[in-house]
């Protein structure tokens, strides 16, 4: 493999952050899971062991009764760890609650540092096509149609400011001609006059093509491959 250019070494250094980045966000994820199901398992002890301490304390008098017609020791109470065991549940509920909270916001910190990293991929991809040869021949080839442009809107224009388009007067049933090429010229001249937002709606109505479905799929290619293929452009 060739020697990567500093424009893809960079994309590559930019790629293993984002790796990084979606490692500690996959992690982070997977103890938020587990704190939460460890919240929802406490609260349920809890929920229990706060029902249980209750029947408990309804039926203590008449154990107590019981025991003392019977003329016998009482059991011992079951109350001291009934509430012992209810604290312990609530206590660690509360723990997983504070957990579960500082867990979000780090989730909310590291979905921003993925969201930077993506960013981050998608320019240095986008630098690497800038380094392109096929890139610049774009340029190039736009400022050979910008110069042709202009060489062939000074004839026209004259033409038209001259009156010599609107005002040529074809023989009897050539009317249609003339008019078309009358509208033709006007068309053309509306666009140049708009510009560039005549020539950005002309061409957004093109796109996308043939030559710019091999850059978008180039760029994309790039944001996961650092040495994927670039377009190599068109004469």
């Amino acid at each position: 493999m060739p020697d990567r250019s500093p424009e893809r070494q960079r994309l590559a250094a930019a790629l293993d952050r984002l790796a990084d980045a979606r490692a500690n966000l996959a992690r982070t994820e997977r103890a938020a899971e587990r704190v939460h199901e460890r919240f929802n398992e406490f609260n349920r002890i809890a929920v229990a062991a706060d029902r249980e301490l209750a029947d408990a304390r309804r039926d203590e008098g008449g154990l107590l009764v019981d025991a003392l017609l019977a003329d016998r020791e009482p059991r011992q109470s079951p109350l001291k760890s009934l509430e012992a065991a209810l604290a312990d549940a609530r206590e660690q509920r509360e723990a997983a609650s504070a957990a579960g909270n500082t867990l979000r916001a780090q989730l909310e910190v590291e979905q921003r540092a993925v969201d930077n990293a993506r960013r981050d991929v998608r320019q240095a991809a986008a630098l690497v096509l800038a380094a392109s040869p096929a890139t610049a021949a774009a340029v190039e080839r736009l400022e050979r149609a910008q110069a042709e442009l202009v060489d062939a809107s000074d004839e026209v224009l004259w033409l038209i400011r001259a009156d010599v388009i609107f005002a040529r007067r074809p023989p009897p049933g050539d009317i249609e001609t003339d008019v078309a090429l009358a509208g033709r010229a006007s068309s053309a001249t509306i666009l140049l006059q708009n510009n560039p937002v005549g020539w950005t709606e002309l061409i957004q109505e093109r796109l996308p093509c043939a030559a710019t479905r091999a850059w978008e799929s180039a760029l994309e290619a790039l944001q996961v491959d650092p040495d994927a293929e670039v377009p190599h452009g068109s004469a």
